[in-house]
């Protein structure tokens, strides 16, 4: 397989990587909040965003730094991630934000590329990434761990945290 990596380009990946993930929050991949028209209006508005401009607004409203990489998989569109900065208690990482692969794309590796990908990218850079984890995560849970990253704790909202310092470049 021809795994590729690139940045988002206009209104048809957006419209790609809202569908992803609205077909995946029946499932618990992602949050249940989206179901809101208002939530799925605004992940829309904040994906648009992230591609012109690559930053996003958190939760407070802030504008933070974010980037979209999309995966081509022979020649087809085939997932996307989004690494973005979170702050925690005045602690900057950054964080593997959201991601997806289309459904005849899994179990074939795309996402484990594209967490190498990304992976190195920030290693690069000397920059640890973090990864928050709904329960119904397993299997990016796995890619995860598989990618040197541990598990911290449970926050108190169900969700997994992942860290995983960055390596030296090999």
């Amino acid at each position: 397989m021809n795994v590729r990596f690139r940045p988002a380009l206009g209104a048809q990946d957006c419209h790609f990587i809202h569908q992803l993930i609205m077909s995946e929050v029946s499932t618990g991949h992602f949050d249940a909040g989206l179901l809101d028209p208002r939530a799925s209006a605004g992940l829309m508005q904040n994906i648009q965003k992230m591609a012109a401009t690559n930053t996003r607004l958190d939760s407070k409203g802030n504008e933070v730094p974010a980037s979209i990489v999309m995966v081509d998989a022979d020649g087809d569109k085939a997932g996307f991630g989004i690494t973005t900065v979170l702050d925690l208690h005045d602690v900057k990482i950054n964080e593997f934000w959201l991601a997806g692969i289309a459904p005849n794309q899994r179990r074939k590796g795309v996402m484990t590329a594209l967490t190498k990908f990304l992976c190195d990218q920030l290693d690069e850079r000397g920059i640890r990434i973090g990864a928050r984890l709904l329960p119904a995560s397993d299997g990016m849970r796995a890619v995860l761990i598989n990618s040197g990253f541990l598990h911290v704790e449970t926050l108190p909202s169900g969700h997994a945290f992942l860290i995983r310092k960055a390596r030296p470049p090999s």
